[in-house]
């Protein structure tokens, strides 16, 4: 019977020996180790590991959720059928627009007023509401 290959592990549990009440340390690459007989090397997860669990958890974060759950006053990127994904927030007028701005236009919305604004299609109300929404993804590192 030949023994299983087992993956290649990528992050590793450091302890030293010295001082077994140490709860060690997580390092991914061990190599300093080799040869230190008062170190323990234990392998915690295998590159096929690291990945699957990268994989739920972008799956996890990117789900589409049903509008009723979004924040409020948060821009958030939106889902509806007839336009597809755009950025919007639930808010209410006097967070886009000021007051000299409504009289200026005769604008009046009633003092409950809360509904989807975008800056690229301006207020989404009715039909035009959006259905899905999810967090917007985080800037890039430079």
């Amino acid at each position: 019977m030949t023994k299983p290959t087992m993956p290649e592990p990528v992050g590793f549990l450091v302890k030293h020996d010295i001082h077994p009440q140490s709860t060690g340390a997580l390092h991914f690459d061990a190599s300093f180790a080799q040869g230190d007989d008062d170190l323990s090397v234990a392998p915690l997860i295998t590159t096929t590991q690291a990945q699957a669990y990268a994989d739920a958890r972008v799956r996890e974060v990117q789900q589409w959720e049903p509008i009723e759950t979004a924040p409020k006053h948060t821009e958030v990127l939106v889902w509806r059928e007839d336009s597809g994904p755009f950025i919007a927030k639930l808010t209410d007028p006097y967070e886009v627009i000021t007051v000299e701005e409504m009289e200026r236009e005769n604008l009046e919305f009633r003092d409950d007023f809360e509904e989807w604004y975008s800056d690229a299609y301006g207020w989404q109300e009715g039909n035009e509401k959006p259905t899905h929404w999810m967090p917007l993804p985080a800037p890039l590192q430079q």
